[in-house]
Parts: structure tokens; sequence; C-alpha cells
């Protein structure tokens, strides 16, 4: 069977697997977790959306083939760009598993976009950082502002278009980044100008022949204030004053 897809800026032609039946997650979920999606029910956009059943908007229909060791995963092709859901969030770790398909001769990039606040009605207004593979074996984190990256940092690595199954984790505090790369911290820092310390997640694909599965969000405890200090932009590493805690802070 074959089905014609549109989302926001793309059309593309992908094989189509239906979901699956009366199917239920009995996977447990794991303390901490603000949204997980493993692809197992064969759905992007199933109703009602919860932390193990996000609805991808954008997007309806995607192959979700089989895996050989059970459950199911999103095969990529082509172009698109996909907001996981519509919650926002402070301090969250972000972490996938993706395979980049051998053979593919076009100029591939995977990119996810953390903290993301664009506003729907005015896109080229949106802030988020981004971290993307790219140009085969360049790792890049980056910060997004009104369509302009104003930080960018990026590291050499193996070429990852080797049909290979690798991890990417992101991991944000407060002011602070981390980008693991296959269980190895190679970006790490601190944005202490005009910091994004919370928002939405969404995946981009350009030029994808990628196999994308278990995509898992997970809260970061913040000793210091919570999530508060990320809404206030301030008192990041000291207790919050007594007269903001007056006000309900």
């Amino acid at each position: 069977m074959q089905a014609m897809f549109e989302n926001w800026t793309y059309q593309y032609e992908e094989t189509y697997i239906p979901p699956e039946k009366n199917w239920t997650d009995k996977t447990p979920v794991k303390p901490g977790t603000l949204l997980r999606e493993n692809f197992d029910d064969g759905n992007l956009s199933n109703v009602p959306a919860s932390s193990h059943n996000p609805v991808w908007n954008g997007i309806k229909f995607a192959y979700l083939p089989y895996a050989k060791t059970g459950g199911r995963y999103w095969r990529k092709t082509g172009d698109g760009m996909y907001a996981l859901g519509d919650k926002k969030w402070a301090d969250y770790e972000t972490s996938f598993e993706f395979t980049c398909h051998v053979g593919n001769q076009l100029p591939e990039e995977l990119m996810i976009q953390v903290r993301n606040q664009q506003i729907s009605a005015y896109t080229h207004l949106g802030r988020y950082y981004a971290v993307s593979l790219r140009d085969k074996n360049k790792l890049f984190f980056e910060k997004y502002e009104s369509g302009t990256v104003t930080y960018s940092q990026s590291v050499s690595i193996q070429n990852f278009i080797d049909g290979k199954k690798h991890t990417l984790k992101i991991r944000l505090l407060d002011r602070n980044f981390d980008v693991i790369y296959d269980n190895a911290s190679l970006i790490k820092g601190s944005d202490i100008k005009n910091p994004i310390t919370y928002g939405s997640l969404a995946v981009k694909f350009t030029n994808a022949d990628v196999d994308l599965d278990n995509l898992e969000v997970s809260q970061i405890d913040d000793p210091v204030n919570g999530s508060t200090d990320n809404y206030l932009l301030d008192y990041f590493d000291t207790p919050l004053p007594a007269y903001l805690k007056k006000y309900g802070y």
C-alpha cells in the first residue's frame, strides 16, 4: 500500500503499514518521564495524548516498520519538521536512537530542536536550541533566534551514515547544556547571554534516510529553586529571596 503525506512545508511518498489494533503499551513508565515514544503502536497521531502516547503535530501517517528484535520504529525519508506535542518543559533530558542508511548521496541532516519557543503565527520569531548531525561527520549545538544562528559549537565524529545504531542525548539544566553522543559527552557549556530556559520539542529532517526509535524526555531535578529560576531567568545558583517566596515563587 502506498500513501501520500503532507506536512507544513513538504510533500513526499512512503510505504504505509496500518497501526496496531487494540494496542496497549505494557512497558513500564520510568519515574520522571515527561514523554516517551517507541512507535510500537504504529501511529503518530492517535488520541488521547499522554506521556507515553504523544501526538506529533504536522504528520498523520508515517512508515513505521517492524524491527527484527520486536516493536516498531520510524523509517523517515525526505524532508519535514514535526513538533512532538505541545508541552513545554524547563530542565529536561532528551534521548533517542537513530540509524542513518548507507547509500544516501544527498546532504543529510537530522536536527532535534529543544526548548523550542516557536510561535505558530510568527514562525520567523522562534527561539530554540538545535542539536544537528550533518556533513556526514559533524555534530552541532546551535542557538537560533528569529531564524538566525546566534551561537554555534561543533565537533567532528565518525561518519554517522554507516547503517549502525547510534544514540544522542541532550541535557538541559538552567543555562547549562550537555550533548552526549554514543555515551560520550562531546559538547558542553553554559549560555549566559539571554538563555532559552524552557520550551517544547521538535524534530527536523533534511534529505533523510534514517530510522528513529525510543525517543524519551525525562525531568532533571534542579536542587536550587526547581524550575522557578528558569521562568524568572535569574537565581540559577542561589536560593530565591524571601520576598519572592512571599509572592508565591
